[in-house]
């Protein structure tokens, strides 16, 4: 089985892919014919109760597993309980999360290897550098979704223009600010990267503090201006710290949509090299 982690689509209920119709990306029809069973959540808040806990690594973590072991329920579906775990953006730092997590949050599913493509990792850094440009925009939706999350008061960070966001943030889809801030707007009155308790959140929700058992295929694209592959040495350091074993493939003037498509066969021929038992690549850890 396939789990699949999908990128940023917005902290309201109708941003749900399941809600915009989009359950069923097109790389999911080679995944399928090569005879996986694909699970993709919607993540926890998108549809059901409360905000969206955008970027809470366990919150993602629970969403992913959760949908794998309620998959045997169903008619007509046989599985091994061998799974492998593939998401992009957002949904890369979900199944990071799912992958650091699964031995306490799901015992009896066996990993066999994670994709994580363009993901969101050191959230702090991306905070710090993400302010004063458009990208500041997901900063201030991670921001409004911990204060959420953690019942903490959202005044102390943003300034009045950012809290002018607050609405839009909670009610519109995909990147939530991105055609409406200004690289000049001043969202926040101190950086979120460095200012507690969101310093803290950050760090705590930011991928590659647990080994993770499994090996990791980490694709990046050299177009990419939110995660770019110049940004692989550190997103290596990060996650083979501890002992992971990351592969890196880095694609060639693919931005942040195109390296998800173009690394597509790439993960299901790992995924299937992993179900067969084929040697494993060797990469950091």
């Amino acid at each position: 089985m396939l789990a699949y982690g999908h990128p940023t689509s917005g902290l309201d209920d109708d941003c749900s892919p399941s809600a915009r119709g989009r359950t069923s990306p097109l790389q999911f029809a080679e995944a399928l014919s090569r005879g996986w069973v694909v699970s993709a959540s919607d993540f926890e808040g998108l549809g059901g109760p409360g905000l969206h806990p955008y970027m809470v690594g366990e919150s993602e973590a629970r969403s992913i597993l959760d949908l794998v072991a309620a998959a045997p329920a169903l008619d007509g579906v046989e599985l091994s309980g061998l799974v492998g775990l593939w998401g992009f953006s957002q949904g890369g730092h979900a199944v990071l999360f799912a992958a650091e997590l699964a031995s306490m949050l799901a015992p009896d599913l066996d990993v066999l290897g994670v994709a994580a493509v363009a993901p969101a990792m050191d959230l702090a850094a991306w905070a710090g550098t993400a302010l004063g440009t458009v990208e500041q925009g997901y900063i201030a939706t991670i921001v409004v979704a911990f204060a959420d999350a953690h019942g903490l008061d959202l005044s102390t960070i943003p300034t009045g223009i950012g809290l002018g966001y607050v609405d839009e943030i909670t009610s519109s889809c995909t990147d939530p600010t991105g055609q409406s801030v200004a690289f000049e707007d001043d969202l926040f009155v101190s950086n979120p990267g460095t200012t507690e308790p969101w310093a803290g959140l950050l760090r705590d929700n930011s991928p590659g503090s647990v080994r993770i058992d499994a090996p990791v295929l980490l694709a990046l694209g050299t177009g990419d201006r939110l995660f770019p592959a110049s940004f692989a040495g550190e997103a290596l350091a990060i996650l083979c710290a501890p002992g992971t074993n990351v592969i890196p493939s880095i694609y060639e003037g693919a931005d942040h949509t195109g390296v998800a498509f173009a690394a597509t066969p790439e993960i299901l021929d790992f995924m299937d090299d992993r179900l067969a038992g084929a040697p494993v690549p060797a990469g950091c850890g």
